[in-house]
């Protein structure tokens, strides 16, 4: 046997090779864009079985790694394609182009600088024959014998099979097995390409693998089940029968309840259900898209493409056109949308809530599921939810059924997702402050500490927990969407409410001592939280605090709040947030924020500023959560000088007060004279 060494390489660093005759280090996108061509590949390694040496308890449990000492299987594979490609197999494989996209041009360098200018690029001569002979295959094996039913479900067989071998497909590292191409739900090239073989019988990624499931499936649709913790079960069952589950963490367990026959599948778009009548669901349920995570219509080509070729005729309605329909699909897509992806995502998944208004019964449910890591998507979720006249019943988190990956397409390692139970809004909305649903959300939330604490106990993160707590909040917004009004008067949307949301939350689980003025809008009341007691908090630290929010550090910088040095962020000084503003319009003051700052800056010495002058413009509207704030800064501001300023503000601030109160008060005794 051959010994490979592993010491040397031609990879001396990420996205590189050096040349194996001059030692010259390129970058592998440079030199594979200026060829024209995919880059070429050579099969080096072979790995291979040893059922002996498993059972002699060999290393590696028997399997073993080879050095590929000659290409003549796959070259022969490679002069038959070429000999059947354009004859008895020609209408079995795509000559299309991949059509421009998010995924496909805008993502890891755009993969036609790859080399994948076609659909039949991603896969190898051998991989495009072993492909187009199979689908022969299902299409005309046995001509009248077998019904055509039976050659669709052997084809939901075959489109799997498409990820297992294709240039895309890639040996895992961290699990130290074969994986399939889109494991990731991206075209991401691949150093460690890997090819199965077809009939193999053991192994993850042959032919085998992908046909099994389907008498199981069919096994299933008879005698369904569903897995069930075991501890649940544990926690339920009889000492003697728990005794008995197995040690697994589920089990399977049958409802008893088969599929119907009557179920009807309708191939459409959920903006438009014209078909089906006003009121008459009981229930819908979906799962929508998460903002631009994963574009499901650019990936299905990669499927479409091969399955077009023999469902054309039988459905022209549904696999004519040479692509995946894209038009009215939910997405937040960059490369389709390019001036407003997200207002587009929006538009579309509002429309889609609208419909499902429509066909829902008024005492009807709508359940989905939704979870990400961030809180932006879910905002754009929620808020279109609200535009579609629902409101939430309840969020209940569940474990998911699989970890849904890294990165930037894949909800980050979310163990649990949140179903959301959602009911038709038939009144208008009561208008309602945020400062009395804060502390009907505190009342409530203190409520749910026992039955949270058991959740802690059961194995339930911190995160979800939170997650229910949030959810609890959003349960009294999305009541009075529309009507829930900040202290200035102005109704608060979905991104305001959940960040107000998340700093409540956050203060009650830390029962911090000083928090920031609850009249403050949530925006103002995040920042101080980070910066209280200093003027500077490290990039790091800033991303910490504002994980989980829909805030990100670009929009404090933004409003000239901080500003970034040296992966530090820095306290705009309040005397230049003054200046900025001096001789505009102070009815632009919008937030909390940058009223104090203004009042407080030009208190400074030296600001030419005048504090009188503004409090007077009849332009200038004080908000209501002005006069603590400033007090906040004159007890916790993070140096003296501005300490010293925010007093000083303070006292013109309550002398101004005062004299509006006393206006007040004479109008109201000229009112009673007149």
């Amino acid at each position: 046997m051959s010994k490979i060494d592993t010491r040397n390489g031609s990879v001396p660093k990420k996205s590189n090779y050096a040349c194996g005759r001059c030692g010259t280090v390129q970058d592998i996108l440079t030199t594979v864009k200026a060829s024209g061509k995919s880059g070429p590949v050579a099969a080096y390694m072979l790995q291979g079985y040893c059922p002996g040496s498993r059972e002699r308890s060999s290393a590696y449990g028997g399997r073993f790694f080879a050095a590929v000492q000659n290409s003549a299987a796959f070259d022969a594979a490679a002069r038959e394609w070429e000999q059947r490609r354009d004859r008895d197999l020609a209408p079995y494989w795509p000559r299309s182009e991949l059509p421009h996209g998010f995924m496909t041009h805008h993502l890891n360098g755009g993969i036609p600088n790859h080399g994948f200018t076609h659909w039949w690029t991603m896969f190898n001569p051998r991989q495009l024959l072993v492909h187009a002979l199979l689908l022969k295959a299902i299409h005309q094996v046995g001509d009248g014998k077998h019904r055509w039913e039976a050659r669709e479900y052997v084809l939901g067989a075959f489109q799997q099979y498409l990820r297992n071998q294709c240039m895309l497909s890639f040996w895992h590292r961290a699990k130290d097995h074969f994986a399939p191409a889109l494991s990731n739900g991206n075209y991401h090239p691949k150093d460690v390409s890997i090819e199965c073989g077809v009939f193999c019988r053991i192994g993850y990624g042959p032919w085998t693998s992908s046909y099994s499931g389907l008498p199981e499936s069919v096994d299933w649709s008879a005698d369904p089940w569903e897995l069930v913790s075991t501890e649940f079960l544990q926690s339920r069952l009889a000492p003697k029968e728990a005794a008995d589950l197995p040690k697994s963490k589920s089990v399977k367990v049958r409802p008893e309840d088969p599929v119907l026959p009557r179920s009807t599948i309708a191939c459409g778009s959920a903006t438009d259900l014209g078909e089906l009548a006003d009121g008459t669901f009981d229930l819908v349920v979906t799962d929508p898209p998460f903002g631009g995570l994963v574009h499901y219509s650019e990936l299905s080509d990669f499927f479409y493409v091969w399955l077009r070729l023999v469902l054309k005729d039988r459905y022209p309605d549904y696999f004519t056109a040479p692509y995946v329909p894209k038009t009215l699909e939910a997405v937040s897509n960059k490369a389709r949308q390019p001036e407003d992806p997200d207002g587009y995502y929006r538009k579309l998944l509002t429309q889609a809530w609208k419909q499902a208004y429509r066909i829902l019964k008024p005492g009807g449910i709508l359940a989905f599921t939704f979870h990400h890591a961030e809180d932006a998507p879910w905002v754009d979720v929620l808020e279109s939810l609200f535009e579609g006249g629902f409101y939430l019943e309840a969020v209940y988190p569940i474990r998911s059924d699989e970890t849904k990956g890294e990165g930037e397409f894949g909800a980050k390692q979310v163990e649990y997702d949140i179903i959301h139970v959602c009911r038709k809004r038939t009144d208008d909305p009561k208008p309602v402050s945020w400062a009395l649903m804060r502390r009907q959300v505190l009342e409530d939330i203190k409520g749910l500490k026992q039955m949270l604490e058991l959740h802690q106990k059961a194995g339930l993160p911190e995160a979800d927990l939170q997650l229910i707590r949030c959810g609890k909040a959003l349960e009294y917004y999305s009541r009075h969407y529309g009507k829930v009004m900040k202290a200035n008067g102005d109704p608060m949307d979905v991104k305001d409410a959940m960040a107000g949301i998340r700093v409540l939350l956050d203060e009650e689980s830390l029962a911090l001592k000083d928090p920031p003025p609850a009249a403050c809008d949530g925006m103002t009341r995040q920042f101080l939280r980070m910066f209280t007691g200093t003027d500077h908090v490290a990039r790091d630290q800033v991303q910490k605090y504002l994980r989980g929010t829909s805030l990100s550090p670009s929009q404090y910088e933004e409003r000239g709040w901080c500003f970034e040095k040296a992966k530090v962020f820095h306290m705009t000084p309040f005397l230049e947030i003054a200046r900025r503003w001096h001789g505009k319009p102070r009815q632009h003051l919008a937030s909390d924020y940058d009223q104090a700052a203004f009042v407080i800056g030009a208190c400074y010495e030296g600001s030419n500023i005048s504090v009188k002058e503004t409090l007077s413009n009849p332009k200038f509207k004080a908000h209501p959560a002005l006069g603590e704030l400033v007090q906040w800064f004159a007890d916790h501001g993070p140096n003296a000088d501005l300490r010293k300023a925010a007093r000083q503000a303070l006292v013109h601030l309550r002398t101004w007060q005062s004299k509006q109160v006393e206006i007040k008060d004479a109008q109201q005794k000229l009112n009673l004279e007149s």
